[in-house]
């Protein structure tokens, strides 16, 4: 009978244990081991199925018959996945069976079965600290000893993460709890100080999953000293312990944290910044986790919280940034120390002008009152305590940004003392009216101090009026309908329009703009008449961006038009001294003469901020020819705005920008390639926007697709590639569709600089019915052949 009959013939006894022992011991040794040697297409044994398929008295049964040196050559055989039985009794919790090979075989051959690696990387006992048989665990604990055990227990698997990271980022306590029993108090430490390829060790595992009892069983089993050197320990990424608890929201960990390390201790821990700049309180605050800012600031002396606060990360953000946008934010600064008070009289005290301003520029007016109202234990106010300073800067600061009654009302504040804050500035119940009158032509003396060129005056005037008061004195208009805005434009007052529009609310200022005199004409008339409407329209903010991007980016439709029908005045091209279409395309960026500090057009802005309009309005003006020129800019990033709508799946404004073009500008376009050297479709397959790869798909002919799916980025990685590592079945499935099966094996095979294909990423990710799906088409020797392509690391899907 051949060793396969034999093997069937086993095979459908496994429901009788009995009568498979009865027919297993009838074998001789050799042919024995050679049908339970017998592999599948999987390359499972005997025992690998019987342990997959529950029948764990079988495994028993061979165990008894097989000759000690045949048992560990069974045992060491591995499947396709390079897993051996020990691998499936730890990944099943069988702990008896294992308990039984261990016993079976030499202690030697047991650790060598402990320590194989299958294909990820992980042994047996990663299998089972991964997921929380701690049955497993306790049963090696008394059979071997403690420093073999320690060597299993620093194997690391392919991501370099050890029996320790797999229990502590899965949250088995119990698991975590054996294995700190079992290691040496010398060589524990050092287990807990081993990195991953990502640069966590275990204590950052338990960071991220807030097992608190965890870090208690670390906590109890580690020195103080031992345990400050894990908690500093920075990942890849520059994160601590504790930048990753705050970060997720940890409360209870960070608490341990605190109560177990020094004051002096605590803030070096918190004063450490990631790669990004970040310290504990700027990810805290940045995820809006108030628990743990209320930990940090309960914990912190005033003045080393204020050192906290001031910290910049590499954005230039600091904590004040992110707490503005919390319900929380006038709380925190309303706390009192023991002295009655606040982050704001801190501020004052220790001459910190830059917190104290961005404390006015974050709160709203009416907080800020309440926060400069609060006294403290002497009756000081902030305002006082600034004028007993001699802060000038922060006085300015204050006085310019409160309105003119809650100043008055500060300024007549008293301490216990009965001391105030003296000021020159003082505001008449008259003033406005005084401004308001008018002269027998119907000017103000606003209107009289632009017609004179009195900048200082009309500064003055800006300073010391109410928002409300000075747009009503800006409305007022002269017998000839011209409000103060147009004189300022007619006359040409660059500076005092700059002060104006500084200070002006933008929906006033748009009103403003809009109005009309008695002949029809608005600001914008005026200014188009000057000679410096395009450098107006030139000058860039602190972003780089121009008015025109502005009302790209805003949606002002309407105001883009008006500045595209102004560029093609006579006065504009004049200025410019070009041709017509080549001055507006100039105006819309294409010259490289108004971008935005990122490189961005006003296409740019329009495309990502998914403004069908703006984009048709800005098409509509440019020239057929001109269009591929201005759609095929790249900015800094050397993105264009297709590459941005691709990422955001914006499929209507790709349509309208490819619709415009040839079918030989569209594939350019379509393989142009940014900084990482992705294209389009690249970033479409990596956010799975499946509509957005059909829309570029279909825009291009199949032998072009099949170019433009080869198109690899700097990792090597095609778009099949990045929507394969998410699992984005529809978008493979979309991106596909149109290939002939010669040419799907092709692009299929492509390997990024890992070695991996489509068959890898969708393998590792546990998206097999994914790829199943996709190699429909392939001949059962085609599938073959892709999944027997070997990547960099030996692995085959």
């Amino acid at each position: 009978m051949s060793t396969y009959q034999t093997y069937e013939d086993l095979r459908k006894l496994c429901h009788n244990p009995e009568r498979f022992k009865e027919k297993l011991a009838a074998l001789p040794d050799t042919d024995r081991l050679s049908v339970l040697s017998e592999k599948d297409y999987n390359g499972w044994t005997f025992l690998h199925k019987a342990l997959q398929n529950g029948y764990p008295e079988i495994v028993k049964h061979v165990i008894d018959l097989v000759t000690e040196h045949d048992l560990y050559r069974l045992l060491t055989i591995q499947n396709r996945k390079a897993e051996t039985v020990v691998h499936y009794a730890a990944y099943h919790n069988q702990a008896d069976i294992l308990r039984q090979i261990i016993d079976a075989i030499p202690a030697v051959d047991s650790l060598n079965l402990l320590s194989t690696k299958n294909g990820k990387g992980n042994t047996a006992i990663h299998c089972a600290a991964y997921n929380g048989h701690a049955e497993i665990v306790k049963c090696i604990k008394d059979r071997f000893s403690a420093e073999a055990l320690n060597t299993i227990f620093s194997i690391k698997n392919e991501v370099g993460n050890t029996v320790v990271h797999c229990a502590t980022y899965k949250g088995h306590p119990e698991i975590l709890k054996c294995i700190v029993d079992i290691v040496p108090a010398d060589e524990l430490p050092k287990l807990l100080a081993i990195h991953n390829k990502y640069g966590s060790t275990a204590m950052h595992s338990i960071a991220s999953s807030g097992n608190t009892e965890s870090l208690k069983h670390i906590i109890d089993s580690i020195s103080a000293d031992d345990c400050y050197k894990l908690l500093a320990m920075k990942d890849h990424h520059g994160g601590t312990v504790v930048n990753l608890a705050a970060f997720n929201g940890q409360t209870e960990t960070l608490k341990q944290v605190i109560r177990l390390v020094t004051t002096e201790e605590l803030l070096e821990l918190l004063n450490i910044e990631n790669k990004d700049g970040n310290t504990v309180l700027l990810c805290a605050t940045y995820q809006g986790h108030s628990e743990i800012l209320k930990c940090i600031v309960d914990s912190v002396p005033g003045d080393e919280l204020l050192n906290l606060l001031a910290k910049q990360n590499g954005k230039g953000y600091t904590a004040m940034h992110d707490i503005a946008f919390s319900d929380d934010f006038y709380k925190l600064l309303a706390i009192k120390d023991f002295h009655g008070d606040t982050v704001v009289n801190l501020a004052v005290h220790k001459s910190q002008t830059q917190i104290l301003k961005q404390v006015i520029d974050l709160v709203k007016i009416e907080a800020l009152l309440e926060l400069l109202n609060i006294e403290n234990e002497g009756g000081n106010t902030t305002l006082l305590c600034v004028a007993h300073q001699g802060h000038s800067e922060i006085l300015k600061c204050i006085v310019d940004i409160v309105p003119a009654d809650g100043l008055l009302k500060l300024l007549a504040k008293q301490n216990s003392k009965g001391y105030t804050i003296m000021h020159s500035i003082a505001y008449s119940d008259d003033f406005y009216k005084l401004l308001a009158i008018k002269d027998f032509h119907g000017d103000t003396v606003v209107n009289l101090a632009v017609h004179k060129s009195q900048t200082q005056i009309l500064k003055q005037v800006i300073d010391l009026v109410k928002i409300e008061a000075l747009l009503e004195l800006l409305n007022i208009e002269n017998e000839g309908g011209n409000t103060t805005l147009l004189c300022v434009a007619h006359q040409g007052h660059s500076e005092i329009l700059k002060c104006i529009v500084d200070i002006v609310p933008a929906d006033g200022l748009l009103k403003l703009l809009a109005k009309q005199n008695s002949k029809g004409y608005t600001i914008m008339h005026s200014i188009a008449y000057s000679d410096d409407c395009y450098k107006l329209l030139a000058i860039k903010d602190h972003n780089g961006n121009t008015a025109v991007n502005l009302a790209a980016f805003n949606g002002q439709t309407q105001i883009l038009k008006q500045v595209i029908d102004l560029a093609t005045t006579a006065k504009l091209l004049e200025l410019l001294s070009i041709e017509n279409k080549d001055g507006l395309l100039k105006l819309l960026g294409m010259q490289n003469s108004i971008v935005d500090q990122e490189g961005q057009t006003i296409l740019h802005d329009a495309a990502e901020n998914n403004s069908l309009e703006i984009l048709n309005c800005i098409l509509d003006c440019v020239p057929e020819p001109e269009r591929f020129s201005l759609i095929s800019i790249q900015d800094k990033s050397g993105s264009t705005a297709v590459h941005n709508s691709a990422y955001k799946g914006y499929n209507q404004i790709i349509q309208c920008m490819l619709s415009t073009l040839s079918e030989t500008e569209t594939l350019e376009l379509l393989q142009l390639q940014n900084i990482n050297s992705n294209t389009a479709l690249h970033c479409a397959a990596d956010r799975g926007h499946t509509e957005t790869a059909e829309c570029i798909v279909n825009s291009v002919s199949t032998p072009d697709l099949v170019r433009q799916l080869r198109m690899q980025n700097k990792d090597g990685k095609t778009p099949l590639h990045y929507a394969a590592d998410s699992g984005y079945g529809k978008t493979l499935k979309a991106m596909t569709n149109k290939l002939a099966v010669a040419d799907l094996l092709d692009i299929l095979s492509i390997q990024d600089k890992e070695g991996d294909t489509i068959a890898h990423l969708l393998t590792r990710g546990d998206y097999t019915d994914t790829l199943d799906s996709m190699c429909q088409r392939l001949s059962p020797a085609q599938y073959r052949q892709l999944l027997d392509i070997q990547n960099a690391a030996g692995n085959t899907s």
